[in-house]
């Protein structure tokens, strides 16, 4: 598959699937309208916006998704800038599932908003992936991870954010090879998540 480039406020992202499943679930009753997400590994490239182009290669980070399950709600970003929505994705997991690092990088945040534990881990491409509502943290602040590494264990489900800079991100691009939708979120809008994200 050839690179495809999205321009966005701040960045323009270029993904090239290196290896990616999605595999619907096997009908049943109480299935509607989910998808499995397996592990995937994807390469997304970061580039400089400025004219005459970056001197500096393009950095290239290879991704796998966190943990394997449904995703019971997708990324819906509110309509209005303080409407409702998911500002991810959230994945139905098997309580005490392994949950891994989507990526090699710096672990900015690791610990609890609210009542709710989160990791946020950002890659050398400046995205930062939050991964939230674990039932146990792996990892710590300032800590180096490697992808696939533990970062902690799931409850019933995980939420799945990305951001870069002020921008947020549909993730599931991020696994699935395509290039990722960006969305500026106002700061009074934010859900917990997206809270973590903030103190990274």
């Amino acid at each position: 598959m050839s690179p495809t480039t999205t321009p966005g406020p701040r960045s323009v992202v270029n993904s090239t699937v290196v290896e990616s499943t999605v595999v619907p679930p096997t009908p049943g009753p109480g299935v509607v309208d989910s998808t499995v997400v397996e592990s995937t590994v994807v390469e997304s490239t970061v580039v400089s916006p400025t004219v005459p182009p970056p001197t500096y290669p393009p950095v290239t980070v290879k991704r796998t998704t966190p943990v394997r399950g449904l995703i019971v709600d997708p990324w819906r970003p509110p309509s209005t800038p303080y409407g409702p929505g998911n500002r991810g994705i959230d994945i139905g997991t098997a309580p005490g599932s392994v949950v891994v690092s989507p990526a090699d990088g710096l672990v900015t945040f690791a610990g609890t908003v609210g009542h709710a534990r989160f990791v946020v881990v950002e890659s050398s491409d400046g995205i930062r992936i939050t991964i939230g509502f674990l039932v146990s943290v792996a990892v710590r602040s300032g800590q180096m991870v490697r992808r696939g590494q533990t970062v902690g264990r799931a409850g019933s489900s995980v939420h799945i954010g990305a951001r870069i800079g002020d921008e947020y991100l549909d993730p599931t691009p991020l696994f699935s090879g395509g290039p990722p939708h960006v969305r500026l979120i106002p700061a009074a809008s934010r859900s917990p998540a997206n809270s973590a994200e903030s103190t990274s």
